[in-house]
């Protein structure tokens, strides 16, 4: 019985690393070894004032929050955001502008985690410091949302029954 007590503290003693070091990524934010920064809030902040200084211009933009993050909206349709890694996401569904705008250095497609967003594109961090660099993309990204571009069709309401004739 002894031994079996010796060699279950051994098993523990052998796996305490490995979940300290889980806890640790976990507590940094990363899964799998992929960092997930955090922005601060100040960062957040910061970006939020920026993109909505970029958005000043337009016409029928409203402030909610979607994902947990400040974002712009227009028609009830989300086109700019700013992400809780403190980063700035336009959503470009012409395929066209969005690679446009994939390819300059440092933008990159928005992750929710594992999941690749589709048409979002963080800018650059030089682009999205810069109010006048980042208008527009925000208003590219405003009049496609405004316009339905990208947009999946409202389902059509369904029709009731046709009652059968006897």
């Amino acid at each position: 019985m002894a031994a079996k007590v010796k060699a279950t503290k051994a098993k523990k003693a052998a796996a305490a690393p490995k979940a300290k070091a889980k806890a640790k990524a976990k507590a940094k934010g990363t899964a799998k070894g992929t960092p997930t920064p955090q922005a601060a809030p100040g960062d957040r902040a910061t970006l939020w004032k920026t993109l909505r200084e970029a958005a000043a211009a337009l016409r029928d933009v409203d402030e909610k929050k979607m994902f947990g993050c400040e974002a712009l909206f227009t028609n009830d349709a989300i086109f700019a955001l700013v992400w809780k890694t403190g980063r700035i996401g336009v959503k470009l569904p012409e395929e066209s502008r969005y690679g446009a705008l994939l390819s300059q250095k440092g933008a990159e497609p928005w992750r929710a985690g594992p999941m690749v967003m589709a048409h979002w594109v963080l800018v650059p961090a030089p682009v999205e410091r810069d109010v006048k660099k980042l208008a527009p993309w925000v208003a590219e990204a405003h009049q496609m949302a405004k316009t339905g571009v990208g947009a999946k069709p409202k389902p059509k309401p369904k029709s009731p029954p046709k009652s059968k004739a006897r």
